[in-house]
């Protein structure tokens, strides 16, 4: 489009898309931001993690959108609201209980296993665990990953 006729550069900046979050996922946009990005489009913007039944559906949805639209440094997601939110205040707010869809709550378990283990094979790249007592924020110790010392299974009280 734009590769092809350069005149539609002076008239197309960038491409703004948003959608109703609860029905249409970032993965139906994904095609047609490759294409337009294939074709001289070089600026995106999605609206994404405004909508969602619990916190972690919004989050999941953010990293969706830059996983699945191909977003790039430049590019934007519109509002984001789900990373800026407190879980613990939302889960005071929600309550003991929330409906939640099977095939969602399974999608949010998955992207929660992919979150924790991309992180997890970072460490071990490192050779390096960094363990934390996350009763006290001042008492983060390093080990290598031949000196990390037995866990105690105890709880502290």
């Amino acid at each position: 489009m734009v590769r092809k006729d350069p005149k539609f550069s002076r008239y197309i900046s960038g491409i703004d898309a948003a959608s109703n979050e609860l029905v249409t996922p970032p993965e139906v946009f994904g095609p047609a931001y490759r294409y337009l990005r294939k074709n001289g489009i070089n600026h995106f913007t999605y609206h994404v993690g405004e909508d969602f039944v619990h916190l972690l559906s919004g989050l999941r949805s953010i990293f969706e959108a830059v996983e699945f639209l191909d977003l790039r440094q430049g590019d934007r997601i519109g509002h984001g609201t789900a990373s800026a939110i407190d879980a613990a205040l939302w889960s005071r707010m929600v309550g003991d209980e929330l409906y939640i869809k099977k095939g969602e709550w399974l999608d949010n378990l998955i992207f929660l296993h992919y979150f924790i283990m991309s992180r997890l094979k970072c460490l071990i790249y490192q050779d390096c665990w960094i363990l934390l007592d996350l009763r006290s924020r001042n008492s983060a110790k390093r080990f290598t990953v031949k000196t990390i010392p037995q866990m105690n299974t105890q709880t502290h009280g």
